[in-house]
């Protein structure tokens, strides 16, 4: 079924080639930093999850979505810091 409808799409985009493309401008550094930032977050997530913790799992997620919020590899890596040790600290004093 999935496969009936994607085909007509096909068709569609092969007969009308006005459509627009869409410039994806994505430097190395921030896939480098997206990919170990993502890294570093699963592995919190899944810590979190598998010792039921919400505060190691929530800074975890967060972590993983930093990467689709935030452009800069230095900006993200400052705020991939700051969660870390937020995480850190949250679940030293609470």
């Amino acid at each position: 079924m999935f496969w009936a409808g994607t085909t007509r799409v096909l068709r569609c985009i092969r007969r009308n080639r006005n459509f627009e493309t869409v410039n994806f401008d994505i430097s190395s550094g921030t896939l480098i930093a997206s990919l170990i930032w993502g890294s570093i977050g699963s592995g919190f997530a899944i810590y979190g999850w598998k010792q039921k913790d919400a505060a190691t799992l929530s800074g975890g997620i967060a972590l993983i979505a930093i990467s689709y919020f935030i452009g800069s590899p230095l900006i993200m890596s400052i705020v991939g810091i700051a969660l870390v040790a937020g995480t850190f600290w949250v679940k030293k004093n609470l």
